[in-house]
C-alpha cells in the first residue's frame, strides 16, 4: 500500500465513516469544525499509508487534517504518543493555541525534566531547536515507547540541509517511529535535492527509498569546448537530468524512464506548474560525441599496453 499511487487508491469505508463524524469544537467561539469534502478525500488516502507528506498551501487546513489523522491513529492504531515537532512559530502560534481552544489533552516539553513527565496517550509538543538539545533523552523516550508513536512534523522544510543539527536530530530521534506525517506548504524551496533529508526521515532508507540508477558516471580525460555552459555539456555527457523546482535540464534524447520519473515529480508537486524545460543543442551533442571518441581511444591504447 505504501508504494501505491494516490491516483489508484480507493476510499476506505471505515476511515470515511470516522472522518464523516469527526469534528472539533472551539471553546472561544463555540464553532463546530468539520473537514470539507476535499479534505476528507485526501485524509482518507493518507491514513491508508504509514508514511506521508502533506503539501497543502497556506490556509487550506493542514493543521485540521493532521489533527484528524492524529486522533484516528490514537483510536484505531497502537500509538502510545503523538509527537508534534515544528518551528517555534508553528508550535507557539498554531498548535498550542488550537489544542487549547479545542480542549485536547497535550503536553509541551520546554526543558529536559519535562520529558520524564510525558504520559502515555498524550499529544506532545516540541520545537525542533529544543530537540537538538534533548536528542539523547528523546531517543530514550521513544525506545521506552517501543517506537509505537506518531510523528507530525510541521514545516518539514526546516530540514532541507542534510548537514544541519536540526536534520541530524530529527533523523536520529524519529527515523524508526511507526507513523510519520510531514506537513509543509513548500517541500522544496529551490531544488529537488532539498527534499532528500525529508524523504530519508519519512522512509528511513528502507525499500521505499532506493536509488534506481543503473549506472554511476565519472567523467575523465574529456574536453569541453570553450564558451559552452558546463551544466548542459555534463548533462549531455552523462545522460542524466538536472532538476530544480522551477527548471529541468535534460539530455537531447531522454529515455522513457527519465520522462516517467519527471512526470512523477511533477505529479508529486516537486516541480513548479510552469517549470522551464531545456535540452542541449546540436553543438553540445557534437562536442560530447568527439569527447567520447577521445576517451574511447585512450582506453583502447591503455588496454593494449597492459
Amino acid at each position: 500500500m505504501q508504494e501505491t499511487s494516490f491516483e489508484k487508491m480507493k476510499q476506505d469505508d471505515k476511515i470515511a465513516e470516522y472522518l464523516e463524524n469527526w469534528h472539533v469544537t472551539s471553546q472561544m467561539t463555540g464553532e463546530v469544525k468539520y473537514l470539507n469534502a476535499v479534505q476528507k478525500k485526501e485524509v482518507n488516502k493518507l491514513l491508508q499509508k504509514r508514511y506521508v507528506a502533506l503539501q497543502f498551501s497556506m490556509g487550506t487546513g493542514k493543521s485540521l487534517c493532521t489533527l484528524a489523522m492524529a486522533q484516528y491513529r490514537m483510536k484505531y492504531n497502537p500509538v502510545r504518543n503523538i509527537f508534534i515537532v515544528g518551528t517555534a512559530l508553528a508550535i507557539n502560534n498554531t498548535w498550542e493555541e488550537i489544542l487549547e481552544d479545542y480542549q485536547i489533552d497535550f503536553y509541551r516539553i520546554r526543558k529536559r525534566e519535562d520529558i520524564k513527565r510525558v504520559q502515555r496517550g498524550q499529544i506532545v509538543l516540541l520545537t525542533i531547536n529544543l530537540l537538538t538539545e534533548l536528542k539523547r533523552e528523546m531517543k530514550k523516550l521513544l525506545r521506552i515507547r517501543c517506537q509505537k508513536v506518531m510523528l507530525i512534523f510541521d514545516e518539514s522544510d526546516a530540514i532541507t540541509n542534510g548537514s544541519s543539527k536540526r536534520t541530524k536530530a530529527m533523523l536520529s530521534v524519529f527515523r524508526k517511529c511507526r507513523y510519520k506525517v510531514l506537513a509543509t506548504g513548500t517541500l522544496t524551496r529551490n531544488n529537488v535535492v532539498e527534499a532528500a533529508p525529508q524523504l530519508e526521515l519519512l522512509y528511513n532508507n528502507s525499500i521505499h527509498y532506493l536509488a534506481k540508477n543503473e549506472w554511476i558516471y565519472r567523467f575523465k580525460n574529456g574536453q569541453m569546448e570553450k564558451n559552452m555552459e558546463p551544466l548542459f555539456w555534463m548533462v549531455e555527457y552523462t545522460r542524466c537530468m538536472s532538476v530544480w523546482q522551477t527548471r529541468v535540464v535534460a539530455p537531447s534524447h531522454p529515455e522513457q524512464e527519465q520522462q516517467d520519473a519527471l512526470e512523477m515529480l511533477y505529479d508529486a508537486a516537486f516541480l513548479a506548474p510552469k517549470y522551464l524545460y531545456e535540452t542541449p543543442d546540436a553543438a553540445y551533442v557534437e562536442s560530447v560525441r568527439k569527447a567520447r571518441e577521445v576517451i574511447a581511444e585512450k582506453n583502447r591504447r591503455k588496454a593494449e599496453n597492459e
